[in-house]
């Protein structure tokens, strides 16, 4: 029976995740620098942060021996033996998270200057772990967390809000740790796989101020609405982040294992193997998912040549409605081009959107592939793919009609990986 075409671009988005494994990549970079690190397990200290964090201690704890350590990661993820676990909330913040923090920095805190510290470090850490500065509560954090998701801001202001209602945040990590040498490990999500960005930075130099902070707030309209404590202490410009310069960064030295370029790279090639003319999407796929999906419509109309393929990757934002439905970022793009392929009936295209950490927004999927036939399933189902774009009800339409891809635990985070082919 043969491959459909949907089919064929879920057996490569599995491909791609699976080549960039956050424990191989660790394994694999510290087994060629073994001779660099303290020859005694010991002397040794791991800090794993981030939905990869389970996996990338496990690749370390592979290459280096039984080291210990603090793993902060989402729910059901484990750690070698030696690591202390601690689970924190995703993608907002929760009592988890702040309890997740406040240890995080008591750990970082305890690290000898003998010692070296091993930072593992990948996405989704900003959310899983957060200690606050005293003026503040969870449910400002949560709120202004929301806020700006909803006002569709792209990750790079949010992490500037974010690194300045915290603690941990922005560089303070690594002023905390005492530390003689840092190594900082890191899997990125992020557009340019800036250290400072992923994560929040907690590691890294940061550029951004309270200022910028404040005009973000002000350039999405949000002055009026955000907590009156976190106005205040944006406007306060208590405890500024550690910038760029400052010696306290001389001692650590950062690689950035993997990120959305590989991922892309890996699909390609993945495609290519299957005979697929391949083209790579310019740039790290970013905007409102109405711009992104017209854009990719653009492509097809433009390129009708058989057995082709786009392969795309980054992180487009989705504006949410009042009282918006169950879903997530790569669910709605993909029934944004369910609509786009459903208007050019007679061309054989399939479309995927999933996150590569196997996990798509609130629900249960990683994200979803359509066809041109998808929303003629959906209005034999009952649903208006329109409406549920309308709605942002993005999980419950693409669970319907079939086109759902069931969430799973990738073992890495590289961004979103979006596939376009022409049959």
């Amino acid at each position: 029976m043969p491959v459909s075409l949907r089919d064929e671009l879920v057996e490569i988005y599995e491909a791609a995740v699976a080549s960039l494994a956050g424990d191989r990549l660790v394994r694999e970079h510290l087994e060629a620098r073994r001779d660099e690190l303290p020859s005694k397990p010991t002397e040794i200290v791991a800090i794993a942060l981030g939905k990869a964090a389970g996996p990338m201690a496990h690749g370390a704890a592979q290459a280096l021996g039984p080291i210990g350590g603090l793993a902060v990661g989402p729910a059901g993820m484990s750690a070698p033996t030696g690591f202390e676990v601690v689970l924190g909330d995703h993608p907002v913040p929760g009592p988890r998270s702040i309890r997740a923090g406040i240890r995080l920095l008591a750990f970082v805190r305890s690290i000898r200057r003998d010692q070296t510290a091993l930072v593992l470090l990948s996405g989704g850490g900003s959310a899983l772990a957060e200690a606050l500065p005293p003026s503040l509560a969870l449910p400002d954090l949560a709120q202004t967390t929301k806020l700006l998701l909803a006002a569709g801001a792209p990750i790079d202001e949010i992490n500037v809000l974010r690194k300045h209602l915290s603690r941990v945040k922005g560089g303070r990590l690594a002023a905390a740790c005492s530390a003689a040498r840092g190594e900082l490990l890191a899997i990125s999500d992020v557009e340019g796989d800036d250290p400072g960005t992923i994560a929040s930075g907690p590691f890294s130099p940061d550029p951004s101020t309270y200022g910028e902070a404040r005009s973000i707030v002000t350039a999405r309209g949000l002055e009026g609405a955000l907590p009156s404590q976190v106005m205040s202490h944006l406007r306060s410009g208590r405890d500024e982040s550690p910038k760029p310069g400052n010696p306290l960064f001389d001692r650590w030295s950062t690689a950035v294992l993997a990120g959305p370029s590989q991922l892309a790279a890996a699909a390609r090639r993945e495609g290519e193997a299957r005979g697929f003319r391949v083209i790579a999407s310019t740039g790290f796929s970013k905007g409102l998912v109405e711009d992104v999906s017209r854009g990719y419509a653009s492509w097809l109309d433009e390129n009708p040549g058989k057995r082709m393929l786009l392969v795309g990757a980054g992180e487009p934002t989705v504006r949410l409605p009042p009282h918006a439905g169950r879903g997530g970022r790569s669910q709605q793009l993909a029934l944004l081009m369910a609509a786009q392929l459903d208007r050019r009936r007679g061309m054989d295209a399939a479309f995927l959107a999933a996150g590569s950490d196997g996990r798509d927004g609130l629900s249960d999927n990683a994200g979803a592939v359509v066809d041109g036939a998808t929303a003629d399933r959906g209005r034999a189902q009952g649903f208006d793919v329109e409406e549920a774009i309308r709605l942002a009800a993005s999980a419950a339409a693409c669970d319907a009609v079939g086109a759902a891809i069931p969430a799973f635990a990738s073992g890495t985070n590289l961004a979103d990986l979006h596939l376009l082919a022409i049959g």
